[in-house]
């Protein structure tokens, strides 16, 4: 259930971030801006989605780690 919440408010809200329509007292993003953020939450999703991209790199970091406590 509190996925779902968290998951209707981060889609109501990126909406309303996201939407073209410009009112006077908010702040719009830019192209590049928007841009740089709507990458920022793909790559925030496909990473949630398909944690094993990483692992590999993650475990070679934490033997790396190993090596260097006395």
């Amino acid at each position: 259930i509190s996925t779902s919440i968290i998951g209707y408010a981060g889609l109501k809200h990126g909406l309303e971030l996201f939407s073209q329509e410009s009112q006077d007292n908010l702040v719009t993003l830019g192209v590049v801006e928007r841009a740089f953020v709507w990458g920022g939450v793909a790559s925030t999703v496909f990473l949630g989605l398909f944690p094993q991209v990483l692992f590999p790199w993650i475990a070679q970091t934490i033997l790396g780690f190993s090596s260097t406590s006395p």
